[in-house]
């Protein structure tokens, strides 16, 4: 498995360009200080959305194309925090 720079993965995001399931995975990993420290909280939130519609597409592509990709959802239900997950 290749490296997955989790930079390069933010500024996909950003800019609503398709991520892989290991971009999404690592994008997943990242707590809202990690996203903070990459840019704004607007552009944290538009990121954890991106990735959420990110991992839908993927569930339904894996749907309709009978890979029987088992792409798994988030680890932990939305908090108050929300769209961010507490570690």
């Amino acid at each position: 498995m290749a490296k997955i720079d989790k930079d390069t993965a933010y500024v996909k995001a950003l800019s609503h360009a398709h991520l892989t399931q290991d971009e999404v995975e690592a994008l997943k990993e990242l707590t809202a200080v990690d996203l903070l420290d990459m840019g704004t909280l607007a552009e944290a939130v538009i990121v954890k959305q991106w990735c959420k519609s990110e991992e839908y597409r993927m569930r339904a592509q894996a749907a309709t194309d009978g890979t029987g990709n088992d792409f798994q959802g988030y680890p932990l239900p939305p908090t108050s925090t929300y769209p961010f997950y507490e570690p």
